[in-house]
């Protein structure tokens, strides 16, 4: 800028978003843990969800089930996580397999994806509804038709 013009960023950028700012959510903050779902969903989900990341096929409980919003979440997560993950075990395995045994080296590249796993599990933990870094959003994307029922269960059983 010449002239001793001096250049601004437009109102509205950088600063925290007001009272109906931030994807659309009335009060959201970013990172103030914002969570769409009732907090009943999140106390009873919570176990579910963490298991769910840690015992690879649990994740598909809430899947069935559909009775938590929260656990169903994360299930998602999870179920995408693991997706990822054995596609990338397929890359490796076939990268040692055509160079005879030297491809092992590239089984390395699953450590840093080891990093959205554990932060998954921290936010379930806490109670949030936060997608996993880096491959969270496909959950929503591929997945999103799945969603909570609130039925309640047939009768006698």
């Amino acid at each position: 800028m010449s002239n001793g013009q001096q250049w601004s960023q437009p109102q509205g950028w950088g600063s925290a978003p007001g009272p109906q700012g931030g994807h659309g959510q009335a009060g959201y903050q970013p990172g103030a843990g914002f969570n769409p779902y009732p907090q009943e969903d999140v106390e009873t989900g919570k176990a579910l969800a963490i298991v769910g990341y840690l015992v690879s096929p649990l994740w598909i409980i809430p899947l069935v089930q559909r009775d938590n919003a929260f656990a169903l979440f994360h299930a998602k997560q999870a179920m995408v996580y693991s997706i990822f993950m054995c596609i990338l075990g397929a890359v490796i395995g076939a990268a040692s397999f055509i160079t005879c045994g030297f491809g092992a080296v590239f089984a390395f590249a699953i450590f840093p994806f080891m990093y959205p796993w554990i932060m998954a599990i921290v936010y379930a933990a806490q109670g949030e509804y936060r997608p996993m870094p880096w491959i969270g959003g496909y959950a929503d994307q591929y997945f999103g038709s799945i969603v909570a029922d609130r039925r309640p269960p047939p009768r006698g059983f």
